[in-house]
């Protein structure tokens, strides 16, 4: 294989898990956030069930 394409195949992996990396963050903070909603919506519920 010349070292062009070595490279070349090398910066495609890297922007793969970049990518991936990207992805795998967005999760999170999407979970974060329906945690958070969760824990509001669950307080939530029990005041108004003491009422």
């Amino acid at each position: 294989m010349s070292p062009a394409l070595k490279e070349h195949i090398v910066a495609m992996k890297l922007k793969e898990l970049q990518k991936e990396e990207e992805f795998i963050i967005k999760l999170e903070k999407m979970r974060q956030a329906a945690d958070k909603d969760e824990t509001r919506r669950s307080r939530w519920r029990r005041r108004h069930k003491l009422m």
